[in-house]
């Protein structure tokens, strides 16, 4: 067997843990200790879909949910478009127009759901909802780890305990 990198070793790592993989390696006969028999099928199998094949998921999916399912990027754009129209039908009229209230606020709300890491848990990590407050921080965003600037409570500098 050739000599893997830890890139290979790591994608192995992945598939193996993931039991479902394991039952599908197992059953064809694939021989788990043997790794570069291991990567190969996992290189395979788990190689990026094609544009027109991860279409195609995306609809099945939909159909399955009876729900639009669609990549976050697509659904975080459409707000943005949504936001967009509300904020240019306010500017260019007059009249009364749907969102005025609320149009001027627009641009501060879409930079916040942008930075927000509460969202990136939620959505990218998907965390559930932390309810208890770091004793330290006390619910308050206290910025991004680094060396030398961490929480002792595990709270992440987000100010939330994680739970279980």
């Amino acid at each position: 067997m050739a000599n893997l990198t830890l890139t290979e070793l790591a994608t192995i790592e992945n598939v193996l843990g993931e039991p479902a993989v394991r039952e599908v390696l197992q059953a064809r006969g694939v021989k788990l200790d043997d790794l570069g028999q291991v990567f190969e099928l996992a290189r395979k199998e788990l190689s990026p879909l094609t544009k027109p094949q991860a279409e195609e998921m995306l609809q099945r999916l939909t159909r399955h949910f009876r729900d639009p399912v669609m990549p976050l990027t697509k659904f975080c754009k459409t707000m943005q478009t949504w936001a967009h129209c509300i904020q240019d039908s306010v500017q260019e009229s007059t009249d009364y127009q749907h969102g005025q209230a609320y149009a001027d606020h627009l641009g501060h709300i879409l930079m916040d759901i942008e930075k927000s890491n509460l969202l990136a848990r939620l959505f990218y990590g998907q965390e559930k909802l932390r309810t208890k407050k770091c004793p330290v921080h006390n619910g308050h965003w206290s910025g991004i780890e680094h060396d030398g600037n961490t929480c002792s409570h595990g709270c992440e500098l987000t100010g939330w305990l994680k739970e279980g």
